[in-house]
Formats: C-alpha cells, structure tokens, sequence
C-alpha cells in the first residue's frame, strides 16, 4: 500500500459524489453569503462586527459565521448519511465493483478509503467552507471600515480574531466528534455492505427490533432490564445542566468555554463503543471480500 493507491482511491470517491460533498454546501453557503450582505446593505438595524454595550442591532458577522456553520453541519450529517448507506451498496447494485476490483487496490483500502471519505472529508469540506466564507465576509468588513465605506461599521479586531479562534477550534472538536461518532460509522458501513435492497432500512430496522424484544420482555415478561435503550440514550445524550440532559448538538454549543466541548466529547469516548465499532467494520470488510459477487 502506498500514496499511489490511496490518492486515487480518495480522488474517485470526490468525483463521484462531487455534486454533495463540494458543490452543494458552497452553493448554501454562497446563498447564506449573498443574503447577509445583501441585509447589510439594505437593513440599517444590521450592525457589523463588535457591537459596542450601548449600541442597537445585529452582529452581523458573528450571525452570519454561527448561521453558516450550523447549516453546513446539518449538510454534512445529511451527505454522510447518505454516502455511508450507499458507499458499499451501489458498487454491488451496479456492478462497478469489478471494474474497481480490476485495479491494484485492496478491499481492505476501498473499506477504509471509504471510511476516511464520510468520516473527514465531508465533515472537513463543511468546516473549511464555512471558513472561507467567513473570512471572505470579515475581509470586506475590515476593507468597509478601514476605508470608510460605510460609516455604520463598527468592528474590533479582539472579537475578529475571537471568531476564527472558535472556529479553529472546532477542528479539535471535529476530531473528538469523529472518534465518539466513530461506532455510527461503521453500523452505517455495515448497512451498506450487507443490503441487497435498501440500506436504509437495515441501518434503522434492526435497532427498532431488538428496542421492541427488549421492552417487551422486561414490560411483559419481567425479564432483565432496559440495557440496550439506556446505553444508546447515555452515549447520545450530555448533561447540559444539573440533572438535566439533551440529544445534544446545538444547546451546549451556545455560550459555552473553549473547554467545555472538548471535555463532554472526550467523556463520551469509551473503549467499548469503539471496540464495538472496529467489529462493524471487520464485519464489513469481510462482507465486501466474500458476499461482494451475489
């Protein structure tokens, strides 16, 4: 295995699903972009950048960066989804996995890559064009007010530079993310790998099934506890508050330290689920080497 096998591989899955991964979250963010300058220019109640204690309006930058990067993360899980349940399947459905299996590449590299693809690159591509963006808009900002384009801005460089701290920082995060989100990966490969028909459907059923055996028998029955429904409630859900918990993503991500984030990820990362998910992904590569031809 070398760069010579693993560029390409990555490069073929990019031209494949260009369209959802690059194209469609710059399209919404060129669309979020157009629609906030276009409010600075025509709303007088928009203020840029660094409202002072006694003025009156929006913060416009700081909107448009917590705006933009909330959509594109809501993008991502959707194109993920997507590229997850359907990485594996479609190869077998077209039969384009013996023009690929024609290649000196590895089922074992094709499983990763693809791995490597939904887990990093969609995210990341989501992550550095919300940047882009908004370091596209900060620029035009700082031009505003340097040359007095527009003598209602009123930015400081301290919340600025702020701004490109937090989101910098959501790469650590985006890593901690990625290692806690890791067993949901796999189950996703899993799906796909195992499907004749309708991936989606194996991702979702199965987990319905065994919820409704194991209420059953301990509801009906007496029979053991709620093992399963209370483990996939505590790995999905964070302590937000004393005694209160949420299905997380937007409610501690509002007025919260540096720290705070990281801290809750890393809690949530357990031996266990990731040993659980290096199985979901064993399983799928098995898949792929003996059931990849029916």
């Amino acid at each position: 295995m070398s760069f010579q096998q693993i560029i390409p591989s990555i490069k073929r899955e990019l031209w494949e699903n260009e369209k959802s991964i690059l194209w469609l979250p710059t399209a919404i963010a060129g669309l979020m972009f157009l629609v906030t300058v276009s409010s600075w220019l025509l709303v007088p109640s928009f203020k840029v950048v660094g409202i002072n204690s006694g003025s009156a309006g929006i913060d416009l930058s700081l909107f448009f960066t917590g705006m933009l990067f909330v959509a594109l993360l809501f993008i991502a899980i959707w194109v993920q989804w997507h590229y997850f349940v359907s990485c594996l399947h479609d190869d077998r459905r077209d039969k384009s996995i013996f023009f690929w299996r024609s290649l000196p590449v590895s089922d074992a590299l094709t499983v990763a890559i693809k791995l490597f693809v939904g887990a990093i690159i969609i995210p990341g591509a989501a992550i550095l064009i919300s940047m882009v963006f908004s370091l596209v808009l900060a620029l035009i900002v700082v031009v505003s007010a340097i040359f007095g384009f527009d003598a209602s801005v009123d930015f400081e460089w301290a919340k600025i530079l702020k701004e490109f701290t937090y989101l910098a920082y959501t790469l650590l995060n985006f890593l901690l993310y990625t290692l806690w989100i890791f067993p949901v990966y796999a189950w996703l490969m899993l799906a796909s790998a195992f499907a004749k028909k309708a991936p989606s459907a194996w991702v979702i059923l199965p987990v319905i099934i065994l919820l409704m055996i194991e209420a059953f028998a301990v509801d009906y029955l007496g029979i053991g506890s709620r093992f399963l429904f209370e483990s996939i409630k505590d790995y999905f859900s964070f302590e937000v508050g004393q005694g209160e918990s949420s299905m997380l993503h937007l409610s501690i991500l509002q007025n919260t330290k540096l720290d705070t984030l990281p801290n809750l990820l890393l809690a949530k990362i357990n031996l266990i689920p990731t040993l659980l998910g290096c199985g979901f992904m064993y399983l799928t590569y098995w898949l792929r080497v003996n059931r990849s031809q029916e």
